[in-house]
């Protein structure tokens, strides 16, 4: 076996370990392998072999990458989007993605939900002054903003 080849197989070894702990976008693994010293020719090679056997599949990776943010790391679709493009995947990937979990739930209850895991189900007292009230709802519709969800649905959470 020749030198290339050996290092070809090498890198496939390494990214089918990589993509054996979780998924990567085709962009992503490019990337790691390139930072591990694989030439370019061979790292075109690595990824074109896994994406013929399924392993390399940016539409099933934008999928699960968005459900994960949205259920578990409780994050807004514009969030979502911005991190999948990001890691170079296409639009028409991650539209797709979100438009399939979005249909299952409802950016509100997402939002919802990162609420309360941030600040708690706290209820707030009737005696409360008016501007404390105002601070508080700014701080919860900036910390809502910041995870990505659109307007609409942060103020439908905080009425």
């Amino acid at each position: 076996m020749s030198t290339i080849e050996e290092s070809g197989q090498q890198a496939y070894d390494q990214a089918i370990r990589w993509l054996a702990r979780r998924g990567y976008g085709a962009w992503e693994l490019q990337q790691r392998l390139m930072q591990v010293g694989v030439p370019e020719a061979v790292v075109a090679q690595v990824c074109g072999r896994c994406q013929e056997l399924g392993y390399l599949d940016d539409a099933a990776f934008a999928l699960s990458r968005a459900r994960y943010r949205l259920h578990h790391g409780h994050y807004g679709p514009r969030r979502v989007w911005a991190e999948l493009r990001a890691l170079r995947v296409a639009d028409e990937y991650i539209q797709r993605a979100l438009d399939l979990l979005l249909a299952e739930t409802d950016a509100v209850s997402l939002a919802a939900a990162a609420l309360a895991k941030r600040f708690g189900t706290e209820d707030r007292s009737a005696g409360e002054e008016r501007d404390e009230g105002r601070r508080e709802s700014k701080r919860r519709y900036d910390f809502l903003s910041r995870r990505g969800f659109n307007d609409e649905a942060i103020w439908q959470v905080l009425e």
